[in-house]
């Protein structure tokens, strides 16, 4: 009986048989590293987006609340007048006194109460900003209290900050406050945020205006 001749294995069989070879090998693992650098980026760039847009979100709500707080305390007040820590001369300028409301950096009031509050901006050194300080709130006869940090104030156009448009009307029982417009702008807190956030994140500054008239000065 003959014995079955074997088949020998061609050139190509036997390059299959014998796995890849070694520029394959540096080519998978090229394209390997090019897909793992790609997804790290695409990560990156979305833990990036989704911190500014928490961050964001946390100032503008942290600010609104503080405008709407401010808005309803002038609004329910029944007695205001400008104030200024730095002038204890400040406040409210007749109508016939001047052709445009008053601009101040604070505004006290007095609740139905009969509680005194006082709401004013502060220049911060530490910023290097003479316009970017923080917003305070005091109860007199209480300690003040920071609302907001890095708050840039507006200028006058003569160089000097204020937050509180302040406009004023003569009645029986004296100068009343007729309108009171509040105006800031919030900036990142850099010192807030982590190591991520202030990686390459660049959170834009949010602008508040909020206007009322004090119910109470309507008679």
């Amino acid at each position: 009986m003959k014995d079955k001749p074997v088949n020998k294995p061609t050139r190509h069989a036997r390059r299959r048989l014998s796995g890849f070879t070694l520029i394959e090998m540096l080519i998978a693992i090229m394209i390997s590293a090019i897909l793992a650098v790609a997804m790290g980026a695409a990560l990156n760039a979305s833990l990036m987006a989704y911190s500014a847009s928490t961050e964001s979100s946390s100032m503008q709500m942290s600010s609104r609340l503080v405008m709407q707080r401010t808005m309803s305390l002038i609004r329910t007040a029944t007695l205001h007048d400008a104030y200024d820590p730095g002038d204890a001369g400040v406040t409210l300028l007749s109508p016939g006194d001047s052709n445009h409301p008053l601009e101040t950096v604070g505004i006290q009031m007095q609740t139905p109460e009969g509680d005194t509050l006082r709401i004013w901006w502060a220049v911060n050194d530490t910023y290097g900003d003479a316009f970017l300080g923080d917003l305070w709130y005091q109860e007199v006869g209480s300690t003040a209290q920071m609302l907001i940090r890095r708050v840039t104030a507006q200028n006058d156009g003569s160089d000097n900050p204020y937050i509180f448009t302040l406009a004023s009307r003569t009645s029986d029982d004296g100068l009343l406050l007729s309108r009171a417009t509040f105006d800031i702008q919030v900036e990142r807190d850099t010192e807030q945020t982590t190591e991520l956030e202030d990686a390459g994140n660049n959170v834009a500054a949010i602008r508040l205006v909020g206007s009322t008239v004090p119910r109470k000065n309507l008679d």
